[in-house]
């Protein structure tokens, strides 16, 4: 089995799968197909019913594959995305070597090395003809570095009592993080010559009204605290107006992140900053600027205490894995959508670097250790 995870983790990371977000030069034939066809058919000889789940999206597809237990116990989805981010600045991103303990390449770290540990764990079940009273579901899904085309068609699809998202958290337990929502906000002018003051309209300069409605929704929040997670945040990723220096600029346009909390009502949020901009626009005597949700993601937030996390530990104590108590991170994955769908979501993942780095690797043995792991968490969970 050691062997067999090890090679199958090679091919996967040898298997170019860049997010066409992402693609360039060097990108290969880019998107998810190829892997997961591959894997599918890895699956469905492993002796598991497979599923291959396109997204709206044309060219996206995703694999959910199941070992069928009695129908009498709890269901468990172990999920990882295969897609990776670019490589235009990573030497040899697809050569998957191995070097001591480590084994480098794009994908191997996130999120390559949870997916081939979650399917060596079912692999293990599948050889050892082990039936268990629920089902064990494996998911591949495309689209998680861009806008989760996968996850939000499989989640849905094949809801599970408990889902393990695979990411890398160094072999410690998950069990929140934030959520998050994109928006952008445009204020308008009017263009003329930079002469003609008594006829335009700075747009750039009605920005003013955002900036004092964003301090306020700021200062609001910044009474919220999470045990787990700390504090909300925003923040204004883009600004971008004007034509020239003589020019009055006709419009301005900002995108703002808010990073929110469990407790926070993403759709009370964006209402109030929209009350807010009102407020300001009008004591300035201007316009109303534009305001748009351009995405948004749900928090993760699971009981520590629960069944699936409590599995979890049990597993770590039986494999003699030290951990700490369930905690939260700062980055945003699938397993808030899969939320939505499950009773429980947590994240457990091998350790390793580089994520989004021009040098990536994962820890070879933390890869069998997390599937030792997944194993013995299926063996306590779905019985």
């Amino acid at each position: 089995m050691t062997e067999t995870l090890t090679q199958l983790l090679i091919d996967l990371v040898a298997t170019p799968s860049v997010n066409p977000l992402f693609a360039g030069t060097r990108s290969g034939p880019g998107g998810e197909a190829e892997i997961v066809h591959r894997l599918e058919e890895r699956l469905r000889v492993l002796g598991l019913e497979t599923w291959i789940v396109e997204a709206e999206v044309p060219g996206r597809p995703s694999v959910a594959a199941r070992w069928k237990g009695s129908g009498r116990g709890r269901s468990l989805m172990l999920n990882g995305h295969v897609d990776t981010v670019g490589v235009e600045d990573y030497e040899r991103p697809f050569e998957a070597r191995i070097e001591g303990d480590r084994l480098y390449g794009r994908g191997a770290y996130d999120m390559k090395g949870g997916v081939a540990a979650s399917i060596a764990a079912v692999a293990r079940l599948a050889e050892e003809g082990r039936r268990l009273a629920g089902d064990v579901w494996i998911s591949a899904v495309s689209d998680e570095e861009a806008s989760s085309l996968g996850a939000r068609a499989v989640a849905p699809r094949f809801p599970c009592h408990g889902v393990v998202v695979t990411e890398p958290t160094e072999l410690q337990p998950v069990v929140a993080h934030k959520g998050f929502v994109w928006l952008e906000i445009e204020t308008v002018g009017f263009a003329c010559h930079g002469s003609r003051h008594e006829r335009g309209v700075d747009a750039n300069r009605r920005m003013g009204a955002v900036f004092s409605a964003i301090d306020r929704l700021e200062r609001e929040r910044s009474s919220l605290h999470h045990p787990l997670l700390g504090m909300p945040s925003l923040h204004l990723g883009k600004i971008e107006g004007g034509l020239g220096p003589s020019v009055y600029s006709p419009s301005c346009t900002a995108t703002l992140e808010l990073r929110t909390l469990p407790a926070e009502d993403t759709g009370k949020l964006v209402e109030r900053l929209r009350q807010l901009l009102g407020e300001e626009s009008s004591a300035r005597g201007e316009p109303m600027p534009r305001l748009e949700v351009l995405l948004e993601r749900p928090c993760l937030e699971t009981d520590p205490g629960g069944p699936l996390t409590s599995s979890l530990v049990r597993a770590l104590a039986d494999c003699g894995q030290p951990s700490s108590p369930p905690q939260g991170v700062p980055y945003w994955t699938d397993a808030g959508i899969f939320r939505e769908h499950a009773e429980d979501v947590i994240l457990f993942g091998p350790a390793g670097s580089g994520a989004h780095e021009a040098v990536e690797w994962v820890e070879l043995s933390s890869v069998h250790r997390t599937s030792e792991i997944l194993y013995r968490l299926a063996l306590d969970y779905c019985r």
